[in-house]
């Protein structure tokens, strides 16, 4: 869907003016899986290579290293990656979608949906 990989794109866009937000989240969840895994001695001896920029490639690979499209469940989710991952400024730009916004994107991905089942379950007869 074009606006599925349009969210993917603004997003990447988003952190590449800004990723502080995206790398504290990351750093955050890898400490706690290493801390979980070898303890605390281990994540306290793993350190993140300072870096104020990072090119649009790089972010691509961050947000989703098999090389898809950043996708959310739905809206409420997109929010919620955007309140985790985004600058202030753009997550509330995201954040500011209302309910018709929603239920419009979530009808457009439901009607998609079907059309590709259907499709696929009339060519299989």
């Amino acid at each position: 869907m074009a606006f599925e990989r349009f969210t993917s794109d603004l997003f990447v866009a988003y952190l590449n003016r800004d990723f502080t937000a995206f790398k504290k989240d990351i750093r955050g969840r890898m400490h706690a899986s290493i801390e979980a895994k070898f303890g605390v001695w281990a994540k306290n001896h793993v350190r993140f290579r300072r870096q104020k920029h990072a090119s649009v490639a790089e972010l691509e690979e961050a947000v989703d290293p098999d090389g898809w499209n950043l996708v959310f469940k739905d809206v409420a989710a997109m929010k919620t990656k955007a309140d985790l991952w985004l600058a202030a400024s753009h997550a509330r730009r995201v954040k500011s979608l209302s309910a018709h916004d929603a239920q419009l994107i979530e009808t457009a991905k439901a009607l998609r949906n079907f059309v590709a089942t259907r499709a696929l379950r009339r060519r299989r007869r």
